[in-house]
């Protein structure tokens, strides 16, 4: 008897969460990485007025300060990510031990909370670093540096550099897909 009344509610959660899947990489695609690696390159073009000799060291130190603010938003995205990825899997892989009503909300509490972290935490913290990348490329330009401008230079377009760039996403379409198998 229990069945047949959450067969429908089953197929009901299983296209909603399709329909969140859907959602939450459009957001990302569209929202995240459209704007972010267009309008921050052009915008900061003709942002860095000229600097005679002497204010050489404010634009060193302008340089080191975005890089170290780069640096410590990477590794806490690391480590906030490993963290959401895990508590996400470890909530999915609860979810298969129960039935019913509990499983349907322990799915959605999995992948909500981990797209939430992507969009909000991880999105935010990749377009903040577009900026500052774009922004040290031109002060490398005005230093006759080439450090991130050789490496953008050199792994634009390669296959392999986008799926390092949006492995986050894949984690969560690995979990989206693992979610609806479960129920």
């Amino acid at each position: 008897m229990e069945k047949t009344i959450l067969e429908p509610l089953i197929t009901l959660s299983k296209v909603t969460l399709m329909v969140f899947g859907f959602l939450v990489v459009f957001l990302y695609c569209f929202l995240l990485i459209e704007s972010v690696e267009k309008k921050d390159d052009e915008k900061e073009r003709s942002d860095l007025p000229f600097c005679p000799l002497g204010q050489n060291e404010h634009r060193k130190l302008e340089y080191n300060t975005l890089n170290e603010n780069i640096n410590v938003r990477s590794n806490l995205t690391m480590i906030a990510g490993t963290i959401f990825v895990s508590l996400s899997a470890i909530i999915l892989a609860e979810s298969a031990g129960v039935d019913g009503l509990v499983k349907l909300l322990m799915v959605s509490a999995s992948l909500v909370l981990y797209a939430l972290w992507l969009l909000c935490g991880y999105g935010t913290a990749r377009k903040i670093d577009h900026i500052c990348y774009a922004r040290m490329r031109k002060i490398e330009e005005s230093l006759g540096l080439e450090v991130h401008r050789y490496i953008k230079k050199n792994v634009e377009g390669k296959i392999w550099y986008g799926f390092r760039q949006h492995v986050w996403l894949i984690f969560f379409l690995v979990l989206l897909v693992v979610g609806i198998l479960i129920i």
